[in-house]
């Protein structure tokens, strides 16, 4: 999709419309392939055991204020949410230990709206409309993809486990909460592509300060997998800022955060201490000046 999406841009820069135009075909086509992910995922969020345990956890978690510790404020922040809805999705979890039905149905609905948005993006050739649709879509994506457990770190305990089952629910109810808003969230945001990647950035070089603290012994139990959550959740907000900015340097920019990703994994923390290093070395895209073109 990112590559779609690059041949788009260039072919808008280069005022070609035909080529732009078959290009947001592409890529309509290729958002509707992860809002079809999405759709699946939210279906299966209701089965499992995982349900129970996290109902019995996250009463535990907000007790010992060990809660506040999980990145799922910067979940938020990354879909335009409130801080106040991370408290009502903790409400929601000690409920249901998930999605309750109607969230689910609601969260689905929202899709539903995604997709008819992308049919008359299609239909009017509204690149604008495409521009505002596209970066809520990968947001989404993207960090459905961290709630499946592609980019968590393994479970090495049964406290890490239960952590990564807090996270996976919460991620996928924030997410959800943000699709019963679809038009207000697609539609509302206009905040600065540029300065978004630089915050974004700032906040990864920030957060990799906590390797140093992966090699200590653990304050309380399943500490270790909270402070790798947070890692690959700032690396997926790192992905997400820089998507839709044109910068030479995004896809050498991206392996190293997929190399981050894939480490936090199983790998010892030392192993992560040469890649701070590299992302440090990157700079973010600097603003536009005016009379410039794109950075």
């Amino acid at each position: 999709m990112i590559e779609h999406e690059q041949a788009r841009t260039a072919a808008r820069l280069a005022n070609d419309r035909k080529l732009a135009d078959d290009a947001l075909r592409t890529v309509v086509g290729d958002l509707d392939i992860l809002l079809g992910q999405a759709e699946a995922q939210l279906r299966l969020s209701d089965r499992g055991r995982a349900r129970q345990t996290v109902k019995e956890a996250v009463p535990r978690f907000v007790a010992i204020s060990s809660l506040a510790a999980l990145p799922l404020a910067e979940v938020a922040d990354i879909l335009n949410l409130p801080a106040t809805d991370v408290s009502t999705v903790t409400d929601s979890l000690i409920r249901h230990g998930g999605l309750s039905p109607a969230e689910r149905h609601d969260a689905l609905t929202g899709i539903e709206l995604l997709r008819k948005q992308l049919r008359q993006v299609e239909i009017t050739k509204d690149h604008s409309l495409l521009d505002r649709i596209i970066r809520f879509i990968v947001k989404v994506g993207v960090l459905l993809g961290i709630a499946a457990g592609s980019a968590l770190p393994a479970a090495l305990a049964v406290g890490d486990t239960i952590v990564k089952e807090v996270v996976k629910a919460a991620i996928t109810a924030l997410v959800a909460l943000a699709l019963q808003r679809t038009v207000r969230g697609v539609l509302a945001h206009g905040d600065d592509l540029r300065t978004t990647a630089r915050a974004a950035h700032t906040a990864l070089v920030d957060e990799l300060s906590v390797i140093t603290a992966l090699c200590d012994t653990p304050a309380y139990e399943g500490e270790h997998t909270v402070l790798r959550v947070r890692l690959a959740v700032r690396c997926a907000i790192a992905r997400i800022a820089t998507t839709s900015v044109p910068w030479n340097r995004k896809q050498e920019y991206w392996a190293v955060l997929d190399e981050i990703t894939r480490k936090l994994a199983n790998d010892p923390p030392t192993t992560l201490l040469h890649l701070q290093r590299k992302v440090r070395a990157f700079t973010p895209p600097p603003e536009r000046r005016p009379g410039t073109g794109p950075a």
